[in-house]
């Protein structure tokens, strides 16, 4: 356990601070050389009961910078998950619709190969064939915009 809680060295006098005691954060006032809460305690005696330092607490105005840049950065990066997501849904529907024409195909050929049918068969082949390079290509576009 630390000696003293107290804050960083030249911390102005009269400014609010995080500290914790057992697991549980709390708001102090620095008065320069004592915090003040519902009880005053010296560094010595904070430390003592289990306090320690976290950090300054942010100003209002700081506090509104802060928020203003974070909405910023949320709005400026929103357009791009929008992208991202749309790209993704457009991918998943081609692999969706690839992998179904590729069934369809395949149930296909199977009658064919039943009923004998060498001119179907041909035909089912040959549509198995597209839709496996559709496919084929749905993956490559998937793998592509990946982030």
């Amino acid at each position: 356990m630390p000696d003293e809680c107290r804050p960083p060295e030249g911390t102005e006098a009269g400014t609010w601070h995080w500290l914790e005691r057992l697991g549980r954060p709390c708001v102090y006032h620095w008065n320069g050389n004592r915090w003040h809460g519902w009880a005053g305690h010296s560094p010595a005696t904070a430390a003592i009961c289990g306090y320690r330092y976290v950090a300054p607490c942010l100003t209002p105005d700081e506090a509104g910078r802060l928020v203003a840049e974070l909405r910023e950065a949320r709005d400026e990066h929103a357009a791009e998950v929008d992208d991202l997501c749309m790209t993704n849904n457009r991918n998943v529907g081609a692999l969706l619709r690839a992998q179904r024409d590729l069934g369809e195909a395949r149930a296909a050929l199977a009658d064919a190969d039943r009923d004998g049918e060498e001119e179907a068969h041909l035909l089912m082949m040959r549509l198995a064939r597209e839709a496996t390079e559709r496919h084929a290509i749905a993956i490559a576009l998937a793998k592509e915009r990946r982030p």
